[in-house]
Formats: C-alpha cells, structure tokens, sequence
C-alpha cells in the first residue's frame, strides 16, 4: 500500500478536532483508493475538502537521442518499432503511469514499462534505457532548460508561461 494512503489512514482515524488538516494529492484521493481494495480510506465520506492549493503540469520528456520532436513524431517511431522503445515512470498507478497507458489503447504503443525509484531517478533513466516517460513540471523543466531531456508535450491546459520550448499540449 503506498505511503499516501497509509498516512491518510492514521489522519482519518484522528478526532475531527478543525486543527489537523490532509494536504493530499489525486493520486491519494482518487487513483489509490481505486487500485488498492480494499481501502484503508473513503475520500468521500472520511474527508471534506476545504480549497485547491495548487496544480501541477506533466510534460512527456524523452531522452535527446529518441527520434521525435513532438507526440504526432513519438506515436509514429513506436509504430514503426513495436518492442524497441521503452518508458518509464515512479509506480504503477501514478499519474505519470497512468498518462502513458492512456496513449496505448488509442496508438496500440507497445512500449515496455520500466518503473524508476522517485523522480531523481528519472535523470538517470533517461539518460540510459528509457526512451520516454511523463514527469511533473518540477522534474521536467530544469532537465529540459539544461539539455537533459526533450520535452514532447504537456497536459497544460493552455500554453505555459515556462520557456522550454514548443511543447505540444495533450
């Protein structure tokens, strides 16, 4: 069971006291307690939300040998080479797991996983035998800004204000 959910656990078992709050993730509230039966938690009766503190963007990054510039370019080279190119991410169920395997049904990529240990990893990985992988705006920018990375796209919304390039917006 992921750590999240084992510390929104010990919150929810704490007195409803107004002074203790769990500052929590999507991944902690709506991907884990899906994935993980049975539950320690139930997001919906065993907390209220209070407000959004933050968001936070992915870019789908790749290694700077891997022969595309943009997503149309990835989904072509893995076509082309089914089995040869593969991707990474911190853990199945993660978000940056789960925007990969959302790109499979829709491209048939048949893009083996590999699961990097936390986002540090990812430098490394990149560098070796990972092709592709999705990292949050906090790991991606500054290895796209130094050179480390590529970036292919992002889950933005709208146009970010970062200057890494011409990102293509999923």
């Amino acid at each position: 069971m992921p750590g999240t959910l084992v510390g929104s656990r010990v919150r929810r078992q704490q007195p409803a006291d107004g002074y203790t709050l769990l500052m929590a993730t999507s991944t902690t509230l709506g991907i884990s307690p899906a994935l993980y039966q049975p539950s320690p938690i139930n997001p919906l009766r065993d907390f209220a939300p209070i407000a959004q503190v933050g968001s936070v963007n992915f870019f789908l990054i790749a290694n700077p040998q891997f022969p595309a510039r943009n997503v149309r370019e990835m989904i072509d080279a893995i076509k082309r080479s089914p089995g040869k190119y593969n991707y990474a991410s911190v853990g199945s169920g993660s978000p940056h797991h789960l925007f990969m395997e959302a790109l499979r049904p829709n491209t048939r990529l048949r893009s083996s996983t590999s699961r990097i240990r936390g986002h540090r990893g990812a430098d490394r990985s990149l560098e070796r035998a990972i092709q592709v992988m999705f990292a949050d705006a906090t790991i991606a920018v500054p290895n796209i800004r130094a050179g480390k990375v590529i970036a292919l796209g992002t889950s933005a919304a709208k146009p970010t204000t970062l200057s890494v390039g011409r990102a293509t917006h999923l």
